[in-house]
Order: structure tokens, then sequence, then C-alpha cells
């Protein structure tokens, strides 16, 4: 099997705005673009019961602890966990206590299991690496003690760790403080009653360099998509380039929680019902638990 054909997520971009009516300029975002598959408020427990909030806990070494007092822990999981569920929790009690009964459970489970699952999984590291070549030896403190026991876990389950850097971008009409919620159709949609005010007679926008410098925060998100940028093996090659993957293959429920965009790109459009138009970037460093049995 080759290594690109490990990495074939569903294809996943999608907008959280149902039954909306665009006019004006959008900067290529596609007017009839089909109807919000699910929205990004769908998930909302908190990344907190997943990772703790005190850093300290896991930037020292992972130090390995007998399996066989976890033998019976590993097996006892809610009965509505999927694999997702239960990565999320192995990795943390992993990144805690350097235990890998539950995620050795777990990667036997999904070798094992019948029914459907996402080909692979990502985990957002606690810390973002831009060098390259990303390989194991890059990363610092507990990234890299969590990923080196994830690659042991791995190599023994017959699964493949990659590390990688994701993309995340978010679109969406400006935050207005004047903003209203009015009904279209069968939906709802922001109203700005004083864009006009913005607007020149010839009918163009209107910026100062104050407005253009400022932070501009998303009051409707439209649309958002999860990239892989660039994807390593944990000795630094490039497997693969830029992939589109679906939120879900993401271990964190809320992967943006407390984080800010690294990148604004504003104004990018203009819409007449919703005002102006802005793009946030996010960047991550990433590492992959791939399944490569069929």
């Amino acid at each position: 099997m080759s290594i690109p054909a490990l990495l074939s997520p569903i294809q996943f971009t999608f907008s959280t705005t149902r039954g909306r009516a665009r006019a004006g300029t959008n900067n290529g975002v596609d007017a009839d673009s089909p109807e919000s598959q699910t929205t990004i408020d769908e998930e909302v427990n908190i990344r907190g019961d997943s990772w703790s909030d005190d850093d300290s806990i896991v930037q020292e070494p992972i130090q390995t602890q007998s399996e066989g007092s976890d033998l019976d822990e590993a097996e006892s999981y809610p009965a509505n966990y999927n694999i997702r569920s239960r990565l999320r929790e192995d990795l943390h009690q992993l990144s805690r206590n350097g235990s890998p009964a539950k995620l050795d459970a777990t990667l036997a489970f999904w070798n094992e299991t019948k029914a459907f699952t996402e080909p692979f999984f990502i985990n957002v590291l606690r810390e973002k690496y831009p060098k390259e070549p990303l390989d194991l030896d890059e990363l610092r403190g507990g990234d890299h003690s969590l990923a080196e026991a994830v690659k042991t876990a791995c190599d023994k389950a017959g699964f493949v760790l990659f590390l990688g850097h994701l993309e995340h971008k978010r679109h969406g009409a400006v935050l207005d403080e004047d903003e209203v919620w009015e009904r279209v159709g069968t939906g709802w949609r922001t109203h700005r009653p004083n864009r006009s005010k913005r607007t020149t007679v010839s009918g163009l926008r209107c910026y100062h360099d104050d407005d253009l410098h400022s932070r501009h925060d998303i009051g409707e998100l439209w649309e958002e998509s999860w990239h892989l940028t660039r994807v390593h093996d944990t000795k630094g090659h490039v497997v693969t380039g830029e992939i589109e993957i679906n939120k879900h293959n993401m271990v964190q429920e809320e992967p943006l929680l407390g984080c800010e965009p690294d990148d604004e790109v504003y104004p990018v459009g203009y819409d007449e019902y919703s005002g102006d138009l802005v793009t946030h970037l996010y960047h991550f460093t990433v590492s992959i638990i791939v399944k490569t049995s069929s």
C-alpha cells in the first residue's frame, strides 16, 4: 500500500450558514454553495476533559510505568465511546502518567473492529514547529515524550505515526456591534443597518488605516476548512503535500479552544447584507496515527 493511499480522508469543507441568499462581492466564495453539513457549534464539549490546563504536567519526559496495573482499566470505556473518543482519553492518560495500556488496547480494538472508522486521526501538539524538515527529534518536552510513546505503540500494533502541519481556515462576515439578526427564509442571518455609512457614492468601500490594521472577529461564519499542508514521517522525509481533511479526523473535540488566529486576511470582500468579509488562518503542528491494515 502506498503511503499517500494511507492518507485518503473524506473531503470535507462546509458552510455554517443555511439558506443564505448572498449579494455583492465575496472574493471567490460561491453564492450557490451547498447548505451546511454541520456547524462548528455541534461539538460543544470543552477540550479540558481531554487535556489538562496545567502545561507543566506534560513538559517532563514521560516515565513509562508497568502496564500490568492498567490492564483492567484499558478495557473500561463507556459504551458510547468510539475510536476517536478512546484515543482522546488514551493520549491524555499517556501524557500524564506514561502508561500505554489504554492506547495499546484501543489500537488493537481499532484493528479488529469491522465497523467503519476514519482511516487516521490527528492530534494537535502543544507547541508549533515551523522548521523544515519536521522530524521526531525536532519536538520538545512533552510533545517529544508523547510522540515517542505513541510511535512505540503504533509500531507494536502495526500502525504508522506521521508528523505534519495543519492549516485551519475560517471565512465569514466581520462582527459588528450594531448588527441584528433577521429571519431569511427558514434560517437566520446578520443584518447591519448602518453599513451604508461606510460606502462612498461610487460604491467603493472606504477603509481607514486603523481599520485595516486592527483585528476583526467573525460574527457570522460562512465557511471553514481543514488542510494538512505537509506530512512527514518521523525521520523528516516528506510523505505527501496538501490534503483536505475532515474535522472528525481531529482527536480534540475543540482544537481551536483558546487559540487566536495566526493570520488574518482583511478585507476579502463585501456582502451587501452582512458587510465586510474576513478570513482567519490557524496553523498547528500535529501527529497523525494511521491505520495501515485493510
